[in-house]
């Protein structure tokens, strides 16, 4: 408190590669979250860090309970079009689950052998959409 009080405290910064935190994360909760049966839920909120290792993006999916991702982050993470084809191949990447958000048009589940679509609410006018999809996300 001292250096702060005296001007004499230097912060420095560095980047934070955040896929390796989150990989870190989903790694260091994954013993407790299966200990106390607590399901782990990954949702990528932009786009996907795919630039790094593949084998360690594998790692971190085998302990994932539910991806959540858009379309196009599925098409890019399983290098497949099709979203039924995607998902097939993204679950056997390691998530039990699998949510594909699809905006206007609603959203699909996909787990082993099940397909679930749920259509999105048609409005004529949105208000404010801040927080729409850590709502839809934590539900």
């Amino acid at each position: 408190m001292a250096q702060i009080e005296a001007d004499l405290l230097e912060l420095h910064t560095q980047p934070v590669d955040l896929a390796e935190l989150a990989a870190t994360v989903v790694e260091d909760a994954g013993a407790a979250a299966a200990e106390k049966r607590v399901a782990i839920t990954l949702d990528s909120e932009g786009p996907l860090p795919l630039e790094g290792d593949p084998t360690r993006l594998g790692q971190v999916l085998e302990k994932v309970d539910l991806l959540v991702v858009n379309d196009e982050e599925l098409r890019q993470l399983a290098e497949i079009h099709n979203l039924k084809r995607a998902a097939r191949a993204v679950l056997k990447m390691g998530p039990k689950r699998l949510i594909v958000k699809r905006g206007e048009y609603g959203a699909l589940l996909f787990e082993e052998g099940d397909c679930f679509f749920v259509p999105a609410y048609p409005l004529e006018d949105e208000v404010d959409p801040t927080g729409a999809g850590d709502t839809f996300a934590g539900a």
